[in-house]
């Protein structure tokens, strides 16, 4: 017997009925193309998607609008900052904290401070050196290295902050393990810049020495210094001589003037010493000069006898002072006593005139050069 559920019986009855109902507008009726896309772009408006066919002035607008940006500066607190302070500064960190005294810099001075990379600083002290050590004195020279060795420890801990510092505000976008690499990089030591500045102070000083030895500079503690005699032989002689008229012979030598010589009434004097005795009694003088630009006393006799053509230098022993003794003729008859002290040359000369009294004149020049002595 065929029975038909009422559930199948009531879909069979109704199904094509409701399906006709649907397709003939019960639904699609009141739901035409207009109202399908004032539909989609409510849609899209309640959930803030910006359409893809937006016109240029909607993304104007769109753009205007203000939208949080992420932070990208690192938060570098005290711990992070003074652990790259430390890394700048290296493993001598706790010594440079602890210790007010710098054995390098009482040593290096300058040199140091550019071993350490403060060029700035150290350019400065190495130019007032150089002009302490050339124009002034060599010995206060040394001052700057005292001071250093009392102050660099805390000048380098106080350049190190400020070296973190700066680097901390200039890279701001990058994270941490990055700027503690770059703060390592910018305090490692740098000893080519130390030799660098020693050579070119040393050629530097050279210039210096070889501009005053030139220009013959009166003043200053290498005012009588000459270079040109220091770093060679004598200089070719030609008949000229040049005396260094700044230089006080007394420091060096003493002369016992004979009573018989003395001029009381000469106001002449070379290093201190008079020069010519009293031309009523004689016609004879003598000077005791240093030489510029000699060195080896035996080289220079030995030139000068050549060029005027005279027997070989003599060399004489008097008073514990070696002397090279040459004589020659011009106008007049002059007698040149030679010595080296301190890489100088000293020249006892003794000049008689050709009407003079010779036994008078030769008497007076054994005198002279027998009362001469170190001092």
């Amino acid at each position: 017997m065929n029975s038909k559920n009422p559930l199948e019986s009531f879909y069979d009855d109704s199904s094509e009925k409701e399906e006709n109902d649907f397709f003939q507008g019960s639904v699609f009726d009141s739901f035409d193309i207009d109202d399908q896309d004032n539909s989609e772009n409510k849609i899209n408006n309640n959930i803030n998607i910006v359409p893809l066919n937006e016109t240029t002035e909607q993304k104007k607008s769109s753009s205007s609008i203000p939208t949080k940006q992420p932070n990208k500066f690192p938060s570098i607190n005290n711990f992070q900052r003074k652990n790259l302070v430390m890394t700048f500064v290296g493993f001598k960190y706790e010594t440079f904290c602890k210790k007010k005294f710098s054995i390098e810099a009482l040593i290096l001075a300058e040199y140091y401070l550019f071993y350490r990379r403060m060029n700035i600083l150290a350019l400065i002290i190495l130019l007032l050196r150089t002009a302490v050590f050339i124009f002034i004195n060599p010995l206060l020279s040394f001052i700057f290295n005292i001071i250093l060795a009392f102050t660099f420890n805390k000048l380098y801990l106080n350049y190190a902050k400020y070296k973190v510092d700066k680097l901390i505000s200039s890279n701001q976008d990058i994270p941490y393990e990055k700027l503690r690499e770059l703060v390592l990089n910018a305090g490692e030591v740098k000893p080519s810049s130390a030799i660098s500045a020693f050579i070119i102070n040393a050629l530097v000083s050279l210039v210096a020495l070889i501009i005053i030895s030139a220009a013959d500079v009166t003043n200053g503690p290498f005012s009588n210094f000459n270079i040109f005699a220091l770093l060679g032989k004598n200089p070719k002689f030609d008949g000229q001589i040049q005396y260094e008229e700044n230089v006080n012979i007394n420091k060096y030598y003493e002369i016992v003037m004979p009573e018989d010589i003395k001029n009381e009434h000469s106001n002449n004097t070379i290093g201190g010493i008079k020069t010519y005795p009293d031309s009523t009694f004689s016609n004879c003088s003598y000077k005791f000069n240093v030489l510029k630009n000699y060195t080896d006393a035996k080289d220079l006799a030995n030139q000068m006898s050549k060029y005027y053509n005279t027997s070989k230098p003599q060399e004489l022993q008097i008073n514990s002072i070696t002397w090279y003794y040459i004589k020659y003729e011009t106008n007049e008859t002059v007698n040149v006593y030679l010595t080296s002290r301190n890489k100088r040359v000293y020249m006892y000369e003794f000049t008689s005139e050709k009407d003079s009294n010779l036994t008078t004149c030769d008497s007076y020049n054994e005198s002279i050069i027998n009362s001469i002595f170190y001092n």
